[in-house]
């Protein structure tokens, strides 16, 4: 469910909320949960244009976008919004660049590439869930890699590289 996704240790957000967008989050939850999306929607947009500064409420609506409408240009926009804006708190920036990169690996086909600049910015936090997610990403890749193959036996020879520097990332 969306509460026991939003509850895991690496994606659980620290970032600064006040006591009413808590109870915003979980009336907002409650019509996910529901399976009501489309009010679910209408509320979590209303609730964020009478709170444009809160990036708590904006970090669950590009999770709900990107989880269950699959609208990942939507999301992608909201995240680049923030990541962009000045003076953001790193914490903010972390959240958000995890849920970016989230967003590129769900595409058809994961941009992996792209995700990469993200993870780049959440593996420098140091903990335990952070780093087995990050880690997953690289053998995600690196597999993603060596099921591809090439007739040129140079782009043979750096596909196999390729995959197991990535492997080696992911490992460690």
């Amino acid at each position: 469910t969306l509460q026991s996704h939003y509850s895991s240790k690496v994606f659980h957000s620290k970032i600064d909320r006040s006591e009413d967008e808590e109870t915003l989050i979980q009336i907002f939850i409650t019509y996910v949960e529901n399976m009501e999306y489309d009010l679910a929607e209408r509320f979590i947009l209303k609730e964020m244009e009478n709170n444009p500064r809160s990036y708590y409420l904006k970090y669950h609506y590009v999770n709900f976008l990107y989880q269950k409408t699959k609208d990942y240009k939507e999301a992608s926009r909201i995240c680049n919004e923030v990541l962009t804006a000045p003076m953001i708190g790193e914490e903010i920036k972390i959240k958000y660049s995890e849920a970016m990169s989230n967003i590129m690996l769900l595409s058809t086909p994961p941009n992996y590439e792209q995700a990469e600049q993200y993870f780049r910015k959440i593996e420098k936090v140091d903990t335990d869930d952070i780093n087995l997610h990050v880690g997953r990403y690289y053998i995600r890749w690196s597999t993603s890699e060596k099921l591809k193959s090439y007739n040129d036996p140079f782009q043979e020879m750096a596909r196999k590289s390729n995959y197991k520097e990535l492997a080696q990332k992911g490992a460690s």
